[in-house]
Order: structure tokens, then C-alpha cells, then sequence
């Protein structure tokens, strides 16, 4: 069957070791409307990754150089594609390998040996995830609303990801407040009534309820926050684990548009 081309075919980085595993995945998306590139290592997949700008990356878990795990945490907090998508290959899966997966900041996970229906299926499907974060709807949602419904690293994600600067305000059903102050995709300050920077950021992101609203401006304040966003949140999240309080629900992995 021919397929028909697509003038900006979304590139996908593969870092498979295997050479049985490549000539299979070549195959499988050879028939589909994607752009691929192969490498072997972890180290090569990240160089390649801050280069080519891929739009998603499969990776073996089982990587010399730099593990799949170790490469995700890079992608997410130090290369130039934080909100790139993540899907592992592995030949097993155990509870503590699939927490691994998820506190890395990986999309999801796929045991060898699987078919093309399953693969192409997990593309279309978090590709489509990304697409849809890029949507004016998305952004509306992330405007103004309830923590309960979606996350404060969900809508924080999508505000950076559309590059729009403001501020965010929070204020807990208890009164407490924070704001959060973002220039392009940046956060570059945040401030509670007790704290100011990355405390109060870490303290403000994992409120489980209370009302958010996003108030488009020109942020020009002295920055005391430099880190990137994914880096911040996948630091909240560990904070968050250790101390096991904040919102369950919040993760590294791509936010959902219902």
C-alpha cells in the first residue's frame, strides 16, 4: 500500500541497541507517515534528541552509556525537548521498573515482543495528546478553574508549552494564596505569603484543591527561579513523594484534554 507523505512528518528517535529490534520497527513504521532515527546509546539518543528535536522517542530501557531511565530524567530537566514523549521498550515489566518509568517522566511503556497495531496505536494516541495541548481549547481550560479537576503541573505544562507568559494565581478553599509567574515558557518567580521562589513553587504545586486563574501580561520582575519547567516539576513530584502529601494525580506525563 502506498502511503501518502506528509510534508511535516512528525520525527521519531529510537535508541534499540538490537539490530533484530530496528530492522522490526523499521518495517512496522516504514508503512506509516513517520520520519525515524536510530541509535545506540543513551548518550547518542540525547545528543541527537537536543539536535534533531524529535517528537517522540522510543527507547530501550537496557542502554549502554546512559540507561532508558536515566535518558528520560535528562530529556525531561536538561535538553532541549522537556515535553518530548517517552514510551520504553522492555522485555519485562515489575512494579518497581514501572515506577522507575513513570518517576523518569515517561508516556508509557511497551513489552517485547509486540505487534504494529499496538505500537502505531500508542503513537497516534500520545502524539495526538501533544497536538491537542497545543490547542486554543487547551489553553482556555488552563485559563481558569478547579485544582480538583486539573492539576496545577497540568496547567502549568500547558501555559509553557503555548509560551504564555502571565501570571497564575492559586488560592486554597483554606484562603492561602500563591502566584506564579511565568515569562514565555518559563516560570521565572513564584510567591506564597511565607515563601518566595522554588519553596514556594514546590509548596504551591501540590494544593489539591482550591481556584486557579491565569491572568495573560507582561511578566518584567528580577528572576529567581532558572530552572526549566519539567525539571521543576519532576523535583515537586519527588518532594511530594518523600514527604507523601500533595496530589496523587500529578505526574510527569503528558497532560489530558477532555
Amino acid at each position: 500500500m502506498n502511503i501518502e507523505k506528509s510534508s511535516n512528518p512528525k520525527k521519531i528517535l529510537i535508541a534499540e541497541p538490537n539490530e533484530s529490534w530496528k530492522e522490526q520497527l523499521s518495517k512496522i513504521l516504514s508503512e506509516s507517515d513517520y520520519e525515524i532515527k536510530f541509535v545506540n546509546t543513551g548518550e547518542e539518543a540525547l545528543e541527537l534528541a537536543n539536535s534533531w528535536l524529535p517528537d517522540i522517542i522510543l527507547t530501550e530501557i537496557d542502554l549502554q552509556k546512559m540507561n532508558g531511565i536515566e535518558l528520560s530524567w535528562m530529556i525531561k530537566v536538561n535538553s532541549k525537548v522537556p515535553y518530548t514523549p517517552v514510551i520504553f521498550l522492555t522485555q519485562s515489566i515489575n512494579p518497581e521498573t514501572r515506577e522507575h518509568i513513570f518517576s523518569a517522566g515517561g508516556s508509557d511503556y511497551l513489552l517485547k515482543p509486540f505487534g504494529s497495531k499496538e505500537l502505531l496505536s500508542k503513537l497516534k494516541s500520545i502524539l495526538g495528546q501533544m497536538d491537542a495541548l497545543k490547542t486554543e481549547r487547551a489553553v482556555q481550560k488552563a485559563l481558569t478553574g478547579r485544582i480538583e479537576n486539573i492539576p496545577l503541573s497540568d496547567v502549568i505544562q500547558i501555559l509553557t508549552l503555548n509560551r504564555k507568559g502571565g501570571i497564575l494565581k492559586i488560592k486554597k478553599d483554606s484562603g492561602e494564596k500563591g502566584e506564579i509567574y511565568i515569562k514565555d515558557d518559563k516560570i521565572i518567580n513564584a510567591v506564597t505569603d511565607d515563601l518566595i521562589g522554588e519553596k514556594a513553587l514546590y509548596k504551591i504545586i501540590i494544593w489539591m484543591k482550591g481556584q486557579f486563574e491565569f491572568e495573560p501580561c507582561e511578566v518584567n520582575i528580577e528572576p529567581t527561579i532558572n530552572k526549566g519547567t519539567m525539571a521543576l516539576i519532576m523535583e515537586a513530584m519527588r518532594l511530594a513523594d518523600e514527604s507523601s502529601i500533595g496530589d496523587t494525580r500529578m505526574t510527569g506525563k503528558i497532560p489530558k484534554i477532555d
